[in-house]
């Protein structure tokens, strides 16, 4: 009967063969009673994967194989996010085994990211907001979940019991006077186009900048979108139909009749098309000029707030019903549709206290 395996040394280390590969255990300085513990920890990672040991990959190793996977399966804004990150994260773990990576490293490494600054364009330092340490922290857990779905690392995610931070999301809407201002201050008729386009559409930003000839049905007068946000995710992806209004239409028509070589509607005074930071950019100039400041809350006005103004009216509206505003907005999830309604009843709240606030009896003279 042939004995049971030991730890033995190798080079300053205490080492094993189970599986058929050489695993180091501990080093030599500690004692023997830690090699055994090692040991006995990798013989269950051993059984529990059908008697194969786990390949020994380093964080930046294991990083780099999910970017490869992220980058040919999702959409390349969410590959950069993750590389953002996960490259972020790398930096200070990169030569650490990811097997080894603890849920306190994985809380330090949120903390650190939540108490931290960004700076852009020699600008004063910013803290991060909630949101964005949450996009950290779910490009870390998808990878875990990702190698240990692979049995790249036994099963045993850092990442899954870290709560996310508390973040509101967008509660702001646009005002029809906010609207008026920035097509009033646009100096560049392009954008001014794009403007209106996202005011009287469901689309996101992303959808109207990328939009094609192609993807516009004259004859049912929508635009439909084979390849969008939620075709990825979705179980039975379905084209992503976006309505066209009187005045959208008639300015795409304008548009085709001036003709172009682009395959692209919008196109910026350069004739090319335009790119996700030239909105962004041409959108925070554009606020600053029209004097739209923050609300109470914080928030400024960006391209988003068009998408979120149209559907929190079509919330309110009473002919469009649930399923019928999850399909507007082109959201998989219901519970994503919720948050319009929500957004509806309290403008309906605001409008009966403006309604009653004005009528009060005023004192006389006023």
């Amino acid at each position: 009967m042939p004995r049971p395996a030991k730890p033995y040394l190798w080079r300053g280390w205490y080492v094993t063969n189970l599986g058929g590969q050489r695993h180091r255990l501990c080093k030599e300085a500690e004692v023997i009673r830690v090699a055994r513990e090692a040991m006995l920890r990798l013989r269950g990672e051993i059984e529990e994967n059908d008697g194969r040991p786990f390949p020994r990959l380093t964080v930046t190793e294991m990083t780099a194989l999910f970017l490869d996977s992220v980058k040919i399966e999702r959409t390349d804004y969410t590959y950069q996010d993750y590389r953002r990150w996960l490259t972020h994260f790398a930096g200070k773990h990169g030569h650490r085994l990811a097997r080894d990576i603890t849920p306190q490293l994985a809380r330090e490494f949120r903390n650190g990211i939540a108490d931290g600054t960004w700076v852009r364009n020699r600008q004063s330092p910013q803290p991060y907001k909630p949101k964005t340490v949450n996009h950290a922290l779910i490009a870390l857990k998808r990878c875990w979940n990702w190698a240990i779905e692979n049995e790249l690392i036994p099963p045993k995610n850092p990442f899954k019991r870290l709560p996310l931070l508390h973040a509101e999301g967008r509660q702001r809407v646009m005002t029809d006077e906010e609207f008026r201002s920035l097509l009033r201050f646009s100096s560049d008729a392009q954008f001014r186009r794009v403007l209106i386009a996202l005011c009287y559409t469901s689309a996101r930003p992303g959808e109207v900048r990328k939009l094609t000839w192609a993807q516009v049905d004259w004859d049912n007068h929508p635009w439909v979108i084979h390849r969008h946000k939620s075709s990825r995710t979705s179980k039975t992806p379905v084209p992503k139909t976006i309505p066209m209004c009187s005045v959208v239409e008639n300015l795409l028509r304008w548009l085709q009749k001036r003709g172009s070589h682009q395959p692209y509607v919008f196109l910026n005074s350069l004739g090319r098309p335009w790119t996700r930071c030239a909105f962004v950019q041409r959108m925070d100039s554009l606020r600053k000029r029209a004097g739209i400041a923050a609300d109470e809350n914080g928030e400024n006005l960006v391209l988003y707030h068009h998408r979120h103004t149209f559907l929190t009216a079509a919330a309110s509206n009473a002919g469009i019903s649930g399923p019928l505003l999850q399909q507007l907005a082109g959201h998989t999830d219901p519970r994503m549709t919720q948050k319009y309604a929500h957004l509806a009843n309290r403008e309906i709240v605001r409008a009966g206290q403006r309604v009653a606030e004005s009528l009060r009896p005023r004192k006389p003279g006023k």
